[in-house]
């Protein structure tokens, strides 16, 4: 989806989740081809990657045991969802808007999505069949 290198603040990690489960995550992230590693010299970490692969280590992590790594897995999730919001498909995009609100009107669709008016009644006459 988008191939420029995304970064997730992990803000105090190892206070969080504890040193041991920082390296395995860390050793998760390198298999991704992601990089977690620390803020400077400060307290506070950041993991780094492409978008896919921040997805497929965000699954890791989740497959894990949920307890251990909550802190990354709810930071990570976040951002992918904000990411995934803003980069999808003006008809998908639309298609969810009517979809999660029948009722709404035209202006509202283009307000929200800034589309044109053809693509807003397209939207809509696609979703009642």
């Amino acid at each position: 989806m988008n191939l420029e290198p995304i970064t997730i603040s992990l803000p105090s990690l190892i206070h969080r989740i504890g040193g041991d489960n920082t390296k395995i995550a860390r050793a998760f992230a390198e298999q991704c081809n992601c990089r977690m590693q620390r803020v400077r010299r400060s307290r506070h970490w950041q993991v780094t990657g492409e978008f896919d692969d921040l997805k497929q280590l965000f699954a890791m992590l989740k497959l894990e045991s949920y307890d251990d790594f909550r802190f990354v897995y709810t930071k990570m999730e976040a951002h992918i969802h904000q990411i995934e919001l803003t980069h999808e498909p003006l008809n998908v995009k639309l298609r969810r808007l009517i979809e999660n609100n029948p009722a709404i009107t035209l202006a509202e669709l283009m307000s929200m999505t800034h589309c044109s008016l053809i693509e807003a009644r397209i939207a809509r006459d696609e979703a009642e069949f």
